[in-house]
């Protein structure tokens, strides 16, 4: 989305869009009628910046939940091994195993 000036012309206003995956321009025009369409634009491109920068912060905080979990599941795992190994149980090819006495 740009204004540009050709020819000597006053500036006109043009749209980048992309159809079927090639990237065509679009004249809008000059004065009012462009004019709006330049700030229907501009606002449309400031809410996608406002939801991506959005949704990368709610990545960023699931993936610090995730490490927390990750992190108290090996301790989880941790516990429930030294308390299977203090009542006489031993881990045999990944299963718990009461040790022959």
């Amino acid at each position: 989305m740009a204004w540009e000036y050709r020819r000597g012309a006053g500036p006109y206003y043009t749209r980048s869009l992309r159809r079927n995956g090639k990237v065509v321009r679009q004249y809008i025009g000059r004065g009012l009628v462009a004019e709006a369409a330049a700030r229907l634009d501009a606002e449309a491109r400031e809410a996608r910046q406002d939801l991506r920068a959005r949704l990368q912060a709610e990545r960023a905080s699931l993936a610090r939940l995730r490490s927390a979990l990750l992190d108290l599941r090996r301790q989880l795992d941790d516990l429930t091994s030294a308390a299977l190994f203090e009542a006489g149980y031993h881990e045999h090819r990944g299963q718990w195993r009461r040790s022959a006495s």
